[in-house]
């Protein structure tokens, strides 16, 4: 088994939810651990990947390896996750937050 964790410190789809209806972002930040030392804490192969130039790398390497693998990748936060599908109702809120 192979785990790729999306590491942006927050709770991203409820910021999401939280802009598309108008209101500010609240309670919404995390402060996460690095979740490739706990895995290898439990003996697990795990590595962590800030430079996206590694990101090859690092996948080709955990798909190689026989057993489970861990990866935790820090992604940009403000990257915008968008939903399948936008409502206009959805749009106006976006621009109350920004």
């Amino acid at each position: 088994m192979k785990v790729i964790v999306f590491n942006n410190g927050s709770l991203g789809f409820i910021e999401l939810e939280q802009k598309s209806t108008g209101f500010l972002d609240t309670g919404t930040e995390l402060v996460n651990p690095n979740f490739a030392a706990m895995a290898e804490a439990t003996a697990s192969r795990a590595c962590a990947v800030e430079d996206p130039a590694e990101v090859r790398e690092k996948l080709a390497e955990a798909l190689a390896h026989p057993g489970p693998v861990l990866i935790d990748a820090v992604v940009n936060r403000m990257e915008l996750a968008m939903p399948p599908k936008v409502t206009t109702e959805m749009a106006k809120g976006f621009t109350l937050t920004c």
